[in-house]
């Protein structure tokens, strides 16, 4: 028997847009489509991806006293139904896992699926060739694996175009800790495998001065020429202020040439924001999706923008961004941005209290889901699931997409349920 699935559609749009544009139709749940398996399991870290063919990937993390285990499950159906949980890591309870630095899978050409969590050794990866039916060896990405003190995490993760997966973490190896934790500031170092997942190429620096705990965006597209545009989106770390910036290539990762600001929010926070930026490429437009927290002296900073999860369209040429837009009206409290590429634009997630209930309701955190145009025009938000810790999104099709997200149990601390759902806007 599956789960009850917790949905709330909230048709309020702005009313500016409405005004001058038919207001997009809006998303809703097609179908519950958690494994069985799943139902009752204490898991988290929820993630899933998709080719945009009818093949998907959900991840998940499963923990006990002992440790955490990293598992893959895949689907030929576009989610529908999936098979057997694969675990990955072969050292039993070794996988290092939280809500923003968490397994990822992403999807290639011809079957290729690369998948990645961090283990004891460092950025930890397994590949398929055959759309997840067999998996290759277990490979340590980060080259720098002799010194257990240097911190890895936060990875960013997508295939090439040629078939080659590109991965990009936060690499500490300039500014180890005595006890081997998160540095104030890191570096970004890639890497890409050319046989499968069995070897990975030198580790190259994209990026420096970089927060280091913030999770990484990534994304691949085919150029005219037959190379590839990789676009990485972090935060800064100098000064404590955590702007959002694109770092661009134009030849599959090899360099950066360009590295351009986002929005020059000026949040300013000497602690852990946890929470960081998202970037897709578009049929139509690119998209950029971050938060911008509070600052202890924002009541005298004038020109700020106001705390909350923002969105704007960014150009592949350059790297350079449009003007921002707030997409969380009807949703308080609005973080952890998610978002999927379609044809029309892209599906923005963020977790954040649903608006509704009546006086006097309790707060429900929610995954809350919306579709924007190239043009800035947002759908409605779907509601999806209570006590929502972390999501993630994935689009299978022209007008179908899955979601995933993790949620607490009623009356516990410690355990959390994992569920994916389909959703389309038909």
């Amino acid at each position: 028997m599956r789960p009850t699935l917790v949905v709330l559609s909230f048709s309020l749009l702005l009313a500016s847009c409405a005004q001058e544009h038919r207001a997009p139709s809006a998303w809703k749940v097609v179908q519950d489509v958690t494994p069985a398996a799943l139902a009752a399991v204490n898991a988290a870290d929820a993630s899933v991806s998709s080719d945009g063919h009818g093949h998907a990937a959900a991840t998940w993390v499963t923990r006990d006293s002992l440790g955490a285990d990293a598992w893959v499950a895949v689907s030929s159906d576009s989610g529908h139904t999936w098979g057997e949980p694969f675990q990955l890591n072969e050292k039993p309870h070794a996988v290092s896992s939280y809500n923003e630095s968490r397994p990822l899978s992403a999807w290639g050409p011809n079957g290729v699926l690369a998948v990645t969590f961090m283990n004891e050794v460092g950025v930890a990866m397994r590949v398929s060739t055959d759309a997840g039916r067999t998996w290759g060896p277990l490979g340590v990405a980060n080259d720098d694996n002799a010194n257990p003190l240097i911190y890895h995490g936060f990875t960013a993760l997508d295939v090439l175009p040629d078939g080659r997966p590109i991965l990009a973490w936060l690499d500490g190896r300039a500014f180890v800790t005595p006890d081997g934790g998160e540095p104030a500031r890191v570096d970004i170092y890639m890497t890409t495998s050319n046989d499968g997942g069995r070897t990975w190429q030198p580790n190259t620096r994209v990026a420096r001065d970089v927060c280091g705990c913030c999770r990484l965006g990534m994304t691949t597209a085919k150029r005219a020429d037959g190379s590839a545009d990789v676009a990485v989106v972090y935060r800064t770390a100098s000064n404590e202020i955590r702007n959002a910036r694109i770092a661009l290539s134009h030849d599959n990762g090899t360099t950066f040439a360009t590295d351009t600001l986002v929005a020059n929010d000026q949040w300013h926070i000497e602690g852990c924001p946890m929470v960081g930026p998202q970037i897709v490429h578009g049929a139509k437009s690119g998209f950029v999706a971050w938060y911008r927290g509070e600052s202890p002296d924002d009541s005298t900073a004038h020109g700020r923008p106001k705390p909350g999860v923002y969105l704007t369209t960014w150009d592949a040429k350059d790297g350079g961004s449009g003007g921002r837009i707030s997409p969380a009206d009807s949703l308080n409290e609005a973080a952890y941005p998610m978002l999927a590429a379609t044809a029309e634009g892209a599906l923005l997630g963020a977790v954040g209290s649903a608006v509704g209930g009546g006086e006097g309701a309790p707060k429900r955190m929610v995954m809350a889901v919306r579709h924007a145009g190239a043009d800035h025009m947002l759908s409605p938000w779907l509601y999806l699931g209570e006590r929502v810790q972390s999501g993630a999104l994935a689009s299978v099709g022209p007008r179908l997409a899955l979601a995933a997200y993790t949620q607490g149990v009623e009356g516990s601390d410690s355990e959390s349920r994992v569920r994916f759902v389909r959703i389309s806007d038909r």
